[in-house]
């Protein structure tokens, strides 16, 4: 991965000794997130900018779950910018940087944690 790290010591303090929750967790993560970016990539086509807003946010979150600092911010400015009319081709740019970040990562945990 190029240069993006992920810190589990979140999950892991919350998961305790327990592999199998972690990676459930992990699983969830893989299995959903490719889904919510496909969503902010309709919403943008669509521009519906209230679904890309809430959305970010729920990406936002999951990315700090998973020590994704770098992502979890592009996920709360695209939520703040969503809102800003005259941002929206800077919506478009930081999404799609995002987006390709987002499918490394998923690559990532799927490989490592050998998840379907």
């Amino acid at each position: 991965m190029s240069g993006i790290k992920i810190d589990l010591t979140y999950l892991n303090e919350a998961c305790g000794s327990d592999s199998d929750s972690l990676k459930e967790l992990i699983s969830l993560f893989v299995s959903e997130t490719p889904k919510n970016i496909e969503t902010i990539q309709a919403s943008i086509c669509n521009s519906d900018w209230n679904a890309v807003r809430s959305t970010a946010h729920k990406l936002k979150s999951s990315f700090r779950i998973f020590g994704l600092n770098e992502l979890s911010e592009n996920f709360a400015n695209i939520e703040k910018l969503s809102m800003i009319e005259s941002e929206q081709a800077c919506v478009e740019s930081l999404f799609n940087v995002s987006k390709a970040m987002s499918a490394e990562v998923v690559i990532h945990l799927k490989t490592t944690y050998s998840i379907d």
